[in-house]
């Protein structure tokens, strides 16, 4: 059975370059797969969703390269939606799997995590790595052309119980330490804000931070621009 990590990096080290390239791990499938038009394999691992664009008769040769391709990866299935109401259903199949997983569980947590494309693979068996060790599930999708992957971790425990918030970041900690072990970022598209603010010391040096205080000081020195924001504080240090 293909895994999709690799197929997304063979498919690029062979010169694809698709405008789109999205990736859906099995446990994102399944919550998907009952309201979706387009009907999943039933034991599909991962679903992996491009899109090319060129001239006419090009398209038509990378489609069918692509499938070629993906059949001798092993992939289950291979659709080319060739007409506006197929790729209608494919697109709709991927933006129901965040509010799907939000529906289906009380917590979730979705971490946009960036790794290097070639650390695809490694990351998604990572992830698994923590679900098993700590009891939380998961489900990873996002954009798989820039490694760009939303890791959510999922509870229905109480959400307003300390305990169970304090055991849900201590799980997206270790997925933020094997994203920064794979040379990957802490946010791919989201950013920093409060909410990872105090784990940017995983990524970057106190140097790295105090220059990046200094400067904004030089330009916000009434820190009115979004104070206590992304930049944790000086270690030992209550306030700015």
């Amino acid at each position: 059975m293909m895994t999709p990590g690799a197929a997304i990096s063979a498919l690029l080290r062979e010169g694809l370059r698709p405008r789109v390239l999205e990736i859906a791990d099995r446990h994102s499938i399944d919550y998907v797969r009952p309201k979706s038009r387009y009907r999943f394999p039933a034991n599909a691992n991962a679903v992996v969703l491009l899109e090319v664009d060129g001239e006419p008769d090009a398209m038509a040769m990378m489609m069918e390269k692509i499938g070629i391709r993906c059949d001798e990866l092993g992939a289950l299935d291979v659709a080319a939606a060739t007409e506006i109401p197929d790729r209608r259903a494919l697109w709709e199949a991927r933006r129901l799997i965040s509010p799907s997983l939000k529906e289906a569980w009380r917590i979730k947590v979705n971490e946009d995590v960036c790794v290097p494309r070639g650390k695809i693979v490694e990351m998604l068996a990572r992830v698994e790595q923590v679900s098993v060790e700590t009891g939380i599930a998961t489900a990873v999708f996002g954009h798989a052309g820039d490694g760009n992957l939303h890791v959510n971790l999922l509870s229905n425990e109480d959400p307003a119980d300390p305990a169970v918030r304090t055991k849900m970041w201590a799980a997206a900690e270790r997925v933020f330490a094997h994203t920064i072990a794979l040379r990957g970022t802490l946010s791919g598209e989201h950013g920093i804000g409060l909410t990872k603010r105090d784990y940017m010391r995983m990524e970057q040096t106190e140097q790295v931070l105090e220059w990046q205080r200094r400067w904004k000081l030089m330009w916000d020195p009434d820190n009115l621009l979004n104070p206590g924001k992304k930049i944790p504080l000086r270690q030992g240090c209550s306030g700015e």
